[in-house]
């Protein structure tokens, strides 16, 4: 039996005055990423690196790169930790608890009846349930708690190694994130967080499609039907090919 273990629920607030988002970043980065994240901050950028599995910085024959993105990157959320490597770095990187362990006696007979637990402890002489209590120091997550936080698709792991203002973590812990999120809060979010309006810096997208002309060719969308006339549609079409197939 374990201590209570706390989940915080969090919402980044971002404000770099850039973000460099990078998808399978370990196709993209190599050792020069020193330099890149040393100096990012002081540039006001903020760099996301979004890879599947931490086996695929240390790739055969290439440069072990695992040390470096985790000791050059202050902020860490991992979803799902399934390799052996990065269940290890977690569960070190998580703090020590206190864990208290129980012990106590038990009839055979109600074991082998399958009734075990503290209702069923022998009396010691005085008549009391003996229950010994005896504590030990753990990890602040262990490899059971990674296995469970991986099932589940609202929790990560998250650390944020620098401690200023009102982010003082100092290890990694279980956090209830908003992903995926509902469709209600979908609606929410698309209503609250609007595109801002263009000016002279604002740097816009331009569609890949022509604008359309005399020479378009523009495919015309069939107005959609109602359940009675698409019937009767349906109905005409099957007459017309069975008088064809008389016919012939």
């Amino acid at each position: 039996m374990s201590m209570p273990k706390s989940v915080t629920r969090i919402r980044p607030v971002l404000n770099q005055a850039a973000y460099l988002l990078v998808d399978e970043a370990q196709a993209v980065i190599a050792q020069n990423i020193t330099h890149v994240l040393a100096q990012a901050r002081s540039f006001g950028l903020a760099c996301f690196l979004a890879h599947q599995t931490m086996s695929q910085l240390n790739q055969p024959g290439g440069v072990d790169l695992r040390e470096l993105v985790m000791g050059c990157t202050s902020v860490k959320q991992i979803f799902s930790a399934r390799d052996p490597w990065l269940q290890k770095y977690i569960s070190d990187m998580s703090g020590r608890v206190r864990y208290a362990t129980l012990s106590y006696q038990q009839d055979a007979n109600d074991l082998r009846d399958g009734r075990f637990g503290l209702e069923y402890v022998i009396k010691n002489e005085e008549g009391v349930h003996a229950v010994d209590v005896s504590e030990a120091i753990g990890p602040g997550i262990t490899p059971q708690d990674i296995l469970d936080i991986n099932r589940d698709n609202n929790m990560c792991m998250f650390t944020i190694e620098r401690a200023e203002a009102f982010s003082r973590w100092t290890r990694f812990a279980p956090v209830y994130v908003d992903w995926p999120v509902n469709e209600r809060e979908y609606d929410e979010r698309q209503h609250h967080m609007t595109w801002p309006e263009g000016t002279a810096e604002t740097i816009t997208m331009q569609s890949p499609w022509p604008e359309a002309t005399a020479e378009t060719t523009v495919a015309t969308k069939e107005p959609i039907l109602a359940f009675e006339d698409y019937k009767k549609l349906t109905n005409k079409r099957l007459d017309d090919l069975k008088r064809d197939l008389d016919d012939d």
